[in-house]
């Protein structure tokens, strides 16, 4: 089989794949892959990928990046800058690992040097590694969980579960009716408009509750 590459120039460039690879250029890409197996580099911009269906593998290189692995059993690897893998689409929930550097759900995908992720519109499960992470909900219940770092978990529309890591993090819930419990660091822990459980950990933590009947304990307000 011929493989075929397309490598961009210095321009903001949004290119639809017909062939297997495609190599950004220096400014800010739009890369989106087939239904065969691709191979895609950012380059050193903010770019979005999109492998679609088939098992893709995606560098964003430089840059702040986007990756959407799509279907399939995908390699993603943020490189340098602050990059999210983003599970918007995904047909049902997903369980992400930065730290084991697994998810499933959506194929089988490997991740490396990936800073946030977004979840999908079911239930997921999104863990933080030992860096700084935004882990973000979607419309399902959800369970966020901070690793070492100093974190952001921020809750969708579901009734979810934000549980703080080491670090100091930041624990926000959404519209749903939630529970977000402060880790060993001093966190701060802000509600949404449901009827929300707050409950503070072994650090001294600070809780904003909001316009719902929320049952705050173990912090500071």
């Amino acid at each position: 089989m011929t493989t075929a590459q397309n490598t961009l120039g210095a321009g903001n460039d949004t290119i639809a794949s017909t062939v297997e690879n495609l190599v950004g250029g220096p400014a800010s890409d739009t890369l989106t892959g087939n239904a065969g197996n691709n191979v895609l580099l950012g380059g050193a911009g903010n770019d979005a990928l999109d492998g679609g269906d088939g098992d893709d593998s995606f560098n964003g290189e430089d840059g702040d990046d986007r990756l959407v692995g799509g279907n399939g059993n995908d390699s993603l690897v943020g490189g340098n800058g602050r990059d999210v893998a983003n599970y918007a689409g995904a047909p049902s929930g997903v369980s992400v690992n930065l730290s084991s550097g697994t998810a499933t759900g959506q194929g089988s995908d490997t991740l490396s040097t990936i800073e946030e992720v977004a979840g999908s519109a079911f239930g997921d499960t999104l863990t933080g590694d030992a860096g700084g992470n935004t882990l973000t909900g979607g419309g399902g219940d959800d369970g966020l969980i901070g690793g070492p770092g100093n974190d952001s978990l921020r809750g969708g529309e579901g009734a979810d579960r934000a549980l703080g890591g080491d670090g100091r993090d930041t624990l926000r819930t959404g519209p749903g009716n939630d529970t977000a419990r402060g880790g060993a660091a001093n966190d701060l822990l802000r509600t949404g408009t449901g009827n929300d459980v707050l409950r503070g950990g072994p650090g001294t933590d600070t809780c904003k509750d909001g316009p719902g009947n929320d049952d705050v304990k173990g912090c500071e307000r």
